[in-house]
């Protein structure tokens, strides 16, 4: 009888970090995310030229770049490039090889954490600086 308390006894703050812990993974993922989307739009307001005031504001992306010159579009097309092709490079020279998302949930392999948080803020300044990922209307808007 005095096992079975015990036992029960144990089980309860287990229960109860669970749900600290899933708490405080939701929150951190939160944050995080929240980051990286001022991390994208502070790449857009420097590469076309808006104020910082403005980082958080209601202006659309297409809305940027159809303000901005035709020679500050060709500059921050010609810095996505250049950022691309050094910072991918760099990546696969010198960091430790990618894992996908796929070969991690299914052969259990470990994603590299510096690699892989690099590589997804390369793609998120590519983004912000007009990558490909946007429809071409986006990038190249005649004025």
């Amino acid at each position: 009888m005095e096992k079975e308390h015990r036992d029960i006894a144990i089980r309860q703050p287990r229960w109860l970090i669970l749900v600290l812990v899933t708490f405080a993974t939701g929150v951190a993922s939160g944050f995080g995310g929240m980051t990286l989307a001022l991390l994208l739009h502070l790449v857009q307001h420097i590469a076309y030229g808006h104020g910082l005031h403005t980082i958080v504001g209601r202006v659309s992306f297409l809305e940027e770049v159809t303000a901005a010159s035709d020679l500050r579009r060709f500059l921050a097309l010609c810095a996505c490039g250049a950022v691309a092709g050094t910072g991918w490079w760099l990546l696969y020279r010198f960091g430790a090889p990618l894992v996908s998302i796929r070969q991690a949930v299914q052969k259990g392999a470990r994603m590299p954490f510096w690699a892989t948080l690099t590589h997804a803020i390369l793609q998120i300044v590519t983004v912000g600086l007009g990558s490909p990922h946007w429809p071409r209307s986006c990038v190249l808007v005649p004025i």
